[in-house]
This record gives structure tokens, C-alpha cells and sequence, in this order.
């Protein structure tokens, strides 16, 4: 398995034409605060250094902080207006926090300074898809293919057709997981090249008579105003507050969009006896049959698919036979060589004290090397002691039965020549989907009778929604994206009984990981009511227009992610 790399791993090579100055400077630091203070020095020096002003302001792009990126990327464009490394990374950035309409501006000015930067192509075409201008995403794809036959921008291309072809088909009408071959969104995930998809029928081209996405005066629309108003109430609540994650304006619109329509859909099911689903819109059962916990799902990732079309988002038992059988999953890297990954580093000393615990019962260390095990103090020293890669898993107590679940592993492996990666791993398997479904459907069935009773228990239903949570969070099973939809249930089902979670998440906290390390849904409960419950606050939605009516295609839901 071939180890992630970061971003931050690169060299930047400048050389300065006539004076035969070579400024030669490889980043591979332990951690963003010294790339800065690196980068901080070399500018120091020199500060006419366009090479360091990019890498500090991809540093300070990774960091989260992209205020400080922007104009720091900007001031290595003032240095040479040509600069398209900078342009490029300017525009990632303002893609990075949701501004797809200013980044096209600088993915343009790169390719128009150099025609084959195929990384400002590819985005900009990525950028112009999730607005919904797919002729022009199209057009860029099709240059990129032209120039590079194995660009991975083929399955947004054929993503972007299958959009294109059902903007003004009622979006429960459709599953586009259910729809796609499965071979195509595997070789997607895996950024195979195109040309292994044997006997794949391609999307039709676009349609002359369906109309690229147009602008939408929300002003005009008394009721989709009234939605995309309170939509912002709910918008932001997932935005981490923590190192690396970027507050993406698009992603916080989707979500309180996605949480509004989840919520009055579970007020139908629970509460107007509106239980059945024709099964169109479902990933799994395509017949008649009861709402279920993977209905209110795919509810969710609908609208996480249609925002960001530059992820893979899909169900794992959506992908190929084979691939569901070997155990697809997804994969979470703290330590990738010698570099922390700063979203997920403040994760692993924790994680690391976990595989101590459970490695000696998990690879059958005698008394002696156990005790060596309990005492290592990095992934160098665990890694010599077992003197091979390796995996334990963390534990996942049913709430049905007395059974334990497989959670997920924790993985640690070399890296040469002197690296090592921590991170987890968690395999989508028959065997385990069984074991969740059971697990989820049991603890759905549970909520759905307590929120039906007459004098409702606050807390019991609370202590349900969170255990649904739980689960989902160790299920992981999406190719990525788990984590948020994992958040946007919680709020959506606590909406659903008009109570509102009237409190962003603390700083440094995050949940999935909460459920992730932690054994039992009690103790996760524990871990996180302390500031989610104490925020419930009654909220009532009953005159809200209905979500889906308003906004029954995916023209109409582009739209409103367009307008912020």
C-alpha cells in the first residue's frame, strides 16, 4: 500500500536566470508552524523569493488559516504576475473555503499564462461543475483528456454528464449511486486510468435542449428565501474548529439545506405516518418498502455528491462484487513519513496509547514484549519491537446483543527509508455491513418508537440519536465524507423533534473521532452531551416550506448552494 503524501512533501526549485542563483529548498518538516517559520526565514533573507511566499502560503492554505494565505500568495503574485504556481494556489485556496466563483478567476489567469498547467484546467473545470456551468467544465475536461489520456477528470466528466442529464428530474426520483457503474466509481476512487474501464458505456454527451445552471434571484422566491434564511442557521454548526479544516462557505450552505430537507422528511415518518418510500431515490432497497436508517443517508449524500463534485462520495457496497468483498474502505493517515497530517496528528497520542493497550492481546505478546509494547514511545520503537507492519482493532460494543464489532484498525507501517505512517484503516466487508445494518436498523427501530410516544423522554431520544451516530461514525461506509454526513444527521433528527443544537463545536473537538476511539456508545455519550446536550434549544420548523417542493431538482439545488 503506498503511503499518502502530504501535500506540504515537495521541493521548490528556483532558478534565477542570468545571476545562476539556485534557491533549492525541500519542505519536510514535522509540523506547519515550522514550515512557516522556515519559509519566515528564507523571505528574511531574501524577500523578493517568490518560491517561499508560495510555500508559506501553502503552509498557511494547510493550516486552515486562509486569510493569511490569500495575502501571502498574493504578494508572491505582486513579485511576478506570471507566477502561475501562485495563481494555481491562490485558487485553490478560495476553492478550499467555497468561493468557486473567485477561483475560476485564478485558474484562469494561470492557464492563460500557461495553457498546459493541467492542475488549474482540471479545477477550474471542477469549479465550473459544481455551479452547474457544464458545458464549460466539459470543454475544459476534454482539453485536459486530449493532453493527458489518464487524467482522472474523465469521472467527473461522466459524473458531470449524468448531473447534466437529470437537473430537472425530481431528484427522489434517482439514486446516482444506484445508477453509476460501478466499475467507473471504483476505478475513481483508486484514480485508475480510464482506459481499464473495459466495456463501459459512457454517459451521451450534453443535451442542446437541457440548459447549463442559471443565476437565482432569491429575493424573487418568498418561499426559497424563506429556506435559504434559515438554512444559514444551521450552516456553520458543522464547521470544525480546529487546525486544517477550512470554513468553505459552499459546504456550509449544502449542509444546512441538506439538514432542512432531512429533518421535515423525518417529521413525515414519524410523526404522519408518511413510512414508505418507493425505493427510486434508495441506494439499497429499489421496492417499496419502510423509511430506513440508509434512506435518511442517502438523503444526505445526495447533497454532498451534488456540492463538491471533485469527491468520490459513494456507499462501498456500491462499488464492484469484488471490491466490497476484499474490503474497500476508507484510510486516515496522522503520520505519513515524517510529517504529522494536521488535521489528524492531535489524534494520535491517544490512538497510539490505544494500539498499546491492545496489542499484546491482539498479537499474542509474551510477558516480556507486552510490557516493551506498553512502554514504546513512538511509532520507531513499536515498529522495531514487532519487527513487521501491523494492525489492531479497536472495539465497537453492540447495544442489541452482548457481541463486540470490529471498529477500526489502527495500522502502523514503515516508510523508507526511515518514516513510518500511523493511521487508521477501516474495510467495508459483507460480513461487517451485516453486523452495522443489524446494529444501526435495531438502534433506528428504538429512536423511531420513543419519538412517537406521548410524553417523550428528551434525553432517551437524545441518547438514541447519538448512538445512531456512533455507530455510523464506526461503520464508515462511504469512500469519504462519513464524518460530515455523520454530524448532519445529528442535527437534522434533533430538528426533526424542534430542538435545535444552538452551539458550534468546540475548539479542537471532533466527534467522529470521539466515536471512533471510544468502545461503547455510553462513553461516547458521555464524551459529547457535555456540550451538545446543554445547547438543545426548542426550534420549531412546522411553517418552513417544504424543502423538496421548493427545490425538487438539482437545478434548483445547485442554485441555492450558488447563492451565498
Amino acid at each position: 500500500m503506498e503511503p499518502t503524501r502530504s501535500l506540504l512533501h515537495r521541493r521548490w526549485i528556483s532558478s534565477r536566470g542570468s545571476s545562476s542563483f539556485n534557491f533549492n529548498f525541500q519542505l519536510e518538516v514535522f509540523n506547519l508552524n515550522q514550515a512557516v517559520e522556515k519559509f519566515s526565514r528564507a523571505v528574511a533573507i531574501d524577500a523578493n523569493l517568490k518560491e517561499a511566499w508560495l510555500g508559506m502560503g501553502h503552509a498557511y492554505k494547510e493550516y486552515g488559516d486562509y486569510v493569511k494565505a490569500i495575502q501571502i500568495l498574493t504578494k508572491a503574485i505582486q513579485l511576478d504576475g506570471g507566477y502561475v504556481q501562485a495563481y494555481h494556489m491562490r485558487g485553490v485556496t478560495k476553492f478550499g473555503i467555497g468561493r468557486h466563483d473567485l477561483a475560476i478567476q485564478d485558474f484562469s489567469m494561470a492557464t492563460k499564462i500557461d495553457p498546459s498547467h493541467i492542475d488549474s484546467r482540471a479545477m477550474r473545470g471542477v469549479s465550473h461543475q459544481a455551479l452547474g456551468k457544464f458545458r464549460m467544465a466539459i470543454a475544459d475536461y476534454d482539453v485536459l483528456l486530449g493532453m493527458k489520456s489518464d487524467h482522472t477528470c474523465y469521472y467527473q466528466k461522466e459524473v458531470g454528464l449524468y448531473a447534466h442529464h437529470h437537473l430537472d428530474v425530481c431528484h427522489w426520483e434517482f439514486n446516482m449511486d444506484h445508477d453509476l457503474d460501478p466499475r467507473m466509481k471504483e476505478a475513481w476512487c483508486k484514480r485508475f486510468h480510464p482506459a481499464t474501464l473495459a466495456r463501459y458505456n459512457p454517459q451521451k454527451n450534453v443535451d442542446a435542449k437541457i440548459k447549463d445552471v442559471e443565476s437565482l434571484d432569491v429575493n424573487g422566491d418568498v418561499q426559497i428565501k424563506a429556506i435559504v434564511d434559515k438554512a444559514k442557521i444551521f450552516s456553520k454548526k458543522i464547521q470544525l474548529n480546529a487546525a486544517g479544516y477550512l470554513p468553505n462557505a459552499r459546504q456550509q450552505s449544502m449542509c444546512g439545506f441538506a439538514v432542512l430537507e432531512l429533518a421535515q422528511v423525518l417529521q413525515g415518518v414519524w410523526f404522519r405516518s408518511e413510512t414508505e418510500v418507493s425505493g427510486k431515490g434508495s441506494s439499497g432497497c429499489r421496492t417499496p418498502h419502510n423509511f430506513s436508517w440508509r434512506d435518511m443517508y442517502d438523503i444526505l449524500i445526495k447533497w454532498r455528491q451534488l456540492s463538491e463534485p471533485n469527491d468520490p462520495v459513494w456507499w462501498v457496497d456500491k462499488l464492484t462484487p469484488e471490491q466490497f468483498e476484499e474490503g474497500f474502505g476508507s484510510h486516515t493517515p496522522m503520520i505519513t513519513g515524517q510529517c504529522h497530517v494536521v488535521r489528524y496528528y492531535p489524534m494520535f497520542h491517544r490512538s497510539f496509547q490505544i494500539m498499546k493497550s491492545l496489542v499484546p492481546i491482539q498479537c499474542n505478546l509474551d510477558g516480556d514484549t507486552a510490557k516493551q509494547a506498553s512502554e514504546a514511545k513512538d511509532c520507531k520503537e513499536m515498529h522495531a519491537l514487532m519487527k513487521r507492519d501491523f494492525y489492531v482493532c479497536t472495539p465497537c460494543q453492540c447495544v442489541s446483543s452482548d457481541k463486540i464489532m470490529e471498529g477500526t484498525r489502527l495500522t502502523l507501517q514503515h516508510v523508507p527509508p526511515d518514516g513510518y505512517e500511523f493511521s487508521i484503516r477501516t474495510p467495508g466487508t459483507p460480513s461487517r455491513w451485516k453486523e452495522y445494518d443489524i446494529e444501526l436498523t435495531h438502534v433506528w427501530d428504538e429512536l423511531t418508537r420513543h419519538v412517537r410516544e406521548k410524553e417523550r423522554d428528551l434525553d432517551k431520544v437524545s441518547d438514541l440519536i447519538m448512538t445512531l451516530v456512533f455507530y455510523w461514525f464506526n461503520f464508515m461506509p462511504l469512500s469519504r465524507g462519513t464524518a460530515a454526513l455523520g454530524y448532519l444527521s445529528m442535527h437534522a433528527m434533533f430538528l426533526a423533534i424542534d430542538i435545535e443544537i444552538a452551539a458550534s463545536v468546540p475548539k479542537d473537538f471532533q466527534m467522529d473521532w470521539e466515536g471512533i476511539l471510544t468502545p461503547t456508545p455510553k462513553e461516547f455519550i458521555d464524551r459529547t452531551s457535555k456540550w451538545v446536550y446543554p445547547a438543545r434549544t426548542k426550534h420549531a420548523i412546522t411553517d418552513l416550506p417544504n424543502v423538496r417542493t421548493c427545490l425538487p431538482n438539482f437545478r434548483k439545488m445547485i442554485q441555492v448552494m450558488n447563492h451565498l
